[in-house]
């Protein structure tokens, strides 16, 4: 369905035009409601019967009946019912049918609230009554039912997110429903029940700013892709060749049915499984054929190349209506033609990845870490490929960067391990990608693996070095200050965490020492029409500027990071990893925070820390468990919000020790995280291929 020359709408059939009563009827209680006070129009009612093209205004659809026309307001039938009922429960979240602009507006917070006009730009009109006025999960009447932005005069895209299902006004006496109403280019009302009937229905808002999860079969759930780097394979005897397990989304959130684990001796996967190879050390999605459905990158750092251990490689697996198929040449390594370089040992190819449209012509290009690789005889000095999409896949051209590239600032050593840690984003807004890229390892004057971080942005052309940018915590305006080993940029996410529609760059720092300890740190930078600046970047560490938690020596705050809209509210907000953290005494734990983003950036008011000893929340914290220790979300139930998935490698499944599981932690529009909901996956359940054993490490979850 295209919005670009939305037509106004097939007509049928055409019955007759009807005069409005005086009193304009749109409430469905016993007593007149605040729209009838507020509108005082009386524009004809038509019975025709007229299919409009547009989204469903209920994310997910709904069961309603033709309640159009029907009496209202007691005996003699004074007034009429002008529009559907839509019986939904509160905080259902309401789209916009169309694109325009918003009319008039019924906005105060409590009583009676909450409706609006949407003006379409063909013409026609759609009414919105009844939105929620309640705190959510209550009904106090103290809050209002808008998503952020919605005002008078402001511009709204089809499909976004408008605001939620109630029972503001007369409705209090009813069941929570959206009361919608079409008007045609004039004012006339027209009976919607055709027209929802042939609405598109949506599992997500569209354009909500909540981030794009790996929806791999595209019916609107996003789907999780856990990889096991420890799996033995073959009957048991390739030991670590590695495995990946998707679980698809549904509406009612993940669920086995369908469950498929990948390994390279899967058909249609190339390549073949050896020990130690690490099959799904590092996963990431993208659409890189540009078919509308996502991709799976996976990355198999231990692959032997020739006869280079450790060499490296990725396999591509196609996204389709049915889910991941492997199918074509989809075995990528640095001795293939088109990848440049040469695979050696210990390069560790595909150990880091991101993915991002880095030239905008509608084919996602994967950006691939060589973390181990040799420069100039300079050991682990670090690369990172990029592989260009294309309909038929990778297109078989690709660029490397390192520190000896041209226009690349700072000098090459050994160890720097350039490309550890990647993220894809777009920074300055231009539509195409950028790409930071993580150096952990890198020297800074006398303070050794100090770390440092560089962006290069996204071209025509696709990536390269003219505008590149280096930052480290000696840089001005960052927070925190240089210190040995502290590891700047060995995680990094992005994200728009200000809701200016510039992704903002999260960078882990996962032994930071500023304040004493080296329990960690993450700095945040902000994107603009100039790129990522270090003015107005922010520093957080537990126990600091109102993070909640206790700075640790050891801890490791910021090994991991992963962003998501976890409340609803179009802001991205921050999940950190702190993998050994003592939880209840219980050494190696592991806990995962979270800050919320807001119009200001992040901020700590209202953070969470999460871990299997938070109540609710599903297992035991254990010594050694490592939760957090890799983080990813998804909107896996297509409510238009994420959840956060967090990997718990270390996990003792029985007598299995570190078998691994993953953990879900639900969204709630205007809560944040909750462990209402929560799930807990590891290879024991029901319906996941194989069975838990030792080592196998399942937990491991990328972007």
């Amino acid at each position: 369905m295209s919005y670009g020359s939305r037509s106004m709408g097939v007509i049928l059939a055409l019955f007759l035009l009807l005069p409005l009563p005086a009193a304009l009827a749109v409430d469905d209680g016993l007593e007149p409601g605040p729209e009838q006070e507020m509108i005082t129009e009386t524009p004809p009612i038509s019975e025709a019967v007229v299919v409009y093209d547009m989204y469903f205004p209920i994310q997910g659809g709904a069961t309603y009946g033709d309640n159009f026309g029907d009496c209202r307001g007691g005996s003699g039938c004074p007034r009429t019912h002008h529009g559907i009922d839509i019986m939904q429960p509160k905080m259902t979240p309401v789209l916009a049918v169309a694109s325009g602009y918003v009319g008039w507006i019924h906005d105060e917070q409590g009583g009676d609230c909450c409706a609006f006009e949407l003006n379409h730009d063909d013409g026609w009109e759609s009414w919105y009554i009844h939105l929620n006025n309640d705190t959510p999960s209550t009904d106090d009447g103290l809050g209002w039912g808008f998503a952020p932005g919605i005002e008078a005069g402001a511009r709204v895209e089809a499909g976004q997110l408008v605001g939620w299902v109630g029972d503001s006004g007369n409705a209090e006496w009813t069941g929570p429903h959206l009361h919608f109403e079409l008007h045609q280019p004039g004012g006339i009302v027209i009976n919607p029940y055709h027209s929802l009937n042939a609405a598109t229905v949506l599992n997500a808002p569209l354009g909500s700013g909540n981030p794009r999860g790996c929806d791999y079969n595209g019916d609107g759930y996003d789907d999780l892709a856990i990889g096991m780097p420890g799996e033995d394979v073959t009957d048991n005897t390739r030991v670590d060749a590695g495995a990946v397990t998707v679980i698809y989304g549904t509406a009612s959130g993940l669920r086995t049915a369908g469950a498929r684990t990948f390994t390279q001796r899967t058909a249609g996967v190339d390549s073949a499984p050896r020990n130690d190879e690490e099959f799904g050390y590092s996963t990431a999605c993208g659409d890189i054929n540009g078919d509308e459905y996502d991709d799976l990158v996976v990355g198999v750092p231990g692959e032997q190349i020739g006869t280079s251990p450790d060499g490296g490689a990725i396999n591509l697996i196609l996204g389709s209506p049915a889910g991941l198929v492997a199918s074509g040449s989809n075995f990528w390594h640095q001795n293939r033609a088109g990848v440049g370089s040469k695979g050696e040992t210990g390069d560790r190819f595909g150990e880091s990845l991101a993915i991002g449209d880095f030239n905008a012509d509608g084919y996602d290009d994967v950006a691939v870490g060589v973390p181990g690789e040799g420069i100039r005889g300079k050991a682990e000095a670090g690369m990172v490929t990029v592989l260009y999409g294309s309909a038929a896949g990778f297109d078989g051209t690709s660029i490397a960067f390192h520190e000896r590239t041209p226009g690349v600032s700072g000098s090459l050593g050994a160890g720097d391990r350039f490309g550890a840690a990647l993220a894809a984003g777009d920074f300055d807004n231009d539509g195409r990608s950028d790409l930071a890229i993580g150096i952990p390892g890198q020297d800074l004057g006398t303070y050794p693996d100090a770390g440092a971080v560089i962006t290069l942005y996204g071209t025509p052309a696709g990536l390269d070095a003219a505008r590149e940018w280096r930052v480290a915590q000696d840089s001005p305006g960052v927070g925190g200050g240089r210190g040995a080993g502290e590891m700047f940029g060995s995680a990094l996410t992005s994200g728009d965490f200000d809701g200016d529609e510039h992704m903002d760059l999260a960078i882990g720092v996962p032994a930071d020492v500023a304040g004493g300890g080296a329990a960690g740190g993450v700095n945040v930078l902000y994107g603009s029409g100039a790129g990522l600046a270090a003015s107005g970047s922010q520093h957080f560490q537990q126990g600091s500027n109102g993070v909640l938690g206790t700075s640790v020596a050891g801890d490791l705050f910021g090994s991991s990071l992963s962003y998501g809209d976890f409340d609803g509210d179009g802001n991205h907000d921050l999940a950190i990893g702190v993998p050994n953290k003592a939880v209840s005494g219980r050494s190696g734990a592991g806990s995962a925070a979270v800050i919320y983003g807001s119009s200001l950036g992040l901020t700590a008011a209202g953070d969470d820390i999460w871990s299997q000893d938070t109540p609710g929340i599903r297992g035991v914290a254990q010594a050694g468990d490592r939760f957090g220790g890799w983080l990813s979300t998804g909107d896996f139930s297509g409510l238009g919000l994420s959840s956060l998935a967090v990997g718990v490698t270390h996990e003792d499944i029985g007598v299995k020790t570190d078998a691994g599981a993953t953990q879900i932690i639900i969204g709630q529009v205007g809560i944040g995280l909750s462990h209402d909901g929560d799930q807990q996956w590891d290879q024991s359940h029901s319906g996941i291929p194989g069975s838990a054993e030792i080592g196998d490490i399942f937990g491991h979850i990328g972007t």
